[in-house]
């Protein structure tokens, strides 16, 4: 099994009075972002020569170098983020039983 590739989306709240942004162009680009590196990859693994030599050429590997790395900024920070909520949320004092 291949592994995911991280998020390449900054992260942004998208609920409340803004939940429609997934029509906003700035998540169309992020997903087309994340459809190009996954056709990457595959391009990598089918003809990696090929496409570094194609890479290198128009040097756009330095896109999707600055993509990636970001995209693995924004999955750590996502990730610490989710650490720190859910030990917040066990370290909550339990509430006494109602009717009590």
């Amino acid at each position: 099994m291949r592994p995911e590739l991280p998020s390449c989306r900054p992260n942004f709240m998208s609920a409340g009075y803004a939940n429609h942004m997934k029509t906003q162009p700035i998540w169309r680009h992020y997903a087309s972002l994340k459809e190009e590196l996954e056709e990457l990859r595959t391009r990598l693994r089918v003809a990696p020569e090929i496409t570094k030599a194609n890479l290198r050429a128009d040097d756009s590997w330095h896109y999707y170098a600055v993509a990636l790395r970001q995209a693995e900024k924004n999955d750590a920070l996502i990730r610490k983020e989710q650490k720190k909520r859910a030990s917040s949320v066990l370290q909550q004092p339990s509430l006494p039983p109602i009717g009590h």
